[in-house]
């Protein structure tokens, strides 16, 4: 258990990378979360 805290890091995080972040629920077992980071991002 936490705080909660690190879910909005790596969307801080993936954000400043010029990437995605989503969620893919899955009835009955959670939800998977995803994301995507640009290969060559720009400063």
């Amino acid at each position: 258990d936490g705080f909660g805290l690190g879910l909005s890091f790596v969307k801080q995080v993936v954000l400043k990378h010029k990437g995605e972040l989503w969620i893919d629920p899955e009835t009955n077992i959670g939800a998977k979360f995803c994301f995507t980071l640009a290969k060559n991002p720009t400063t």
